[in-house]
């Protein structure tokens, strides 16, 4: 059950902590995108969707592995 809580609660809370404080000191998510890049073309790259195919394969096979 601890574990849980801290996977559910706690790791999300400090995650957003620390790009709370990041943003604070002035750091910009944004500022390593080229000018005129559209974030969705990223989410629709055939490297993407590799990644995505590979990682829903994987957890299917362990799944019945496992």
């Amino acid at each position: 059950m601890v574990y849980e809580l801290i996977l559910l609660v706690a790791l999300p809370l400090a995650a957003l902590f620390l790009v709370w404080r990041v943003k604070v000191q002035g750091f910009s998510f944004s500022a390593g995108l080229r000018g005129g890049m559209e974030p969705l073309a990223v989410f629709t790259s055939l490297p993407y969707t590799v990644c995505v195919l590979f990682l829903m394969g994987l957890t299917v096979y362990l799944y019945r592995v496992g």
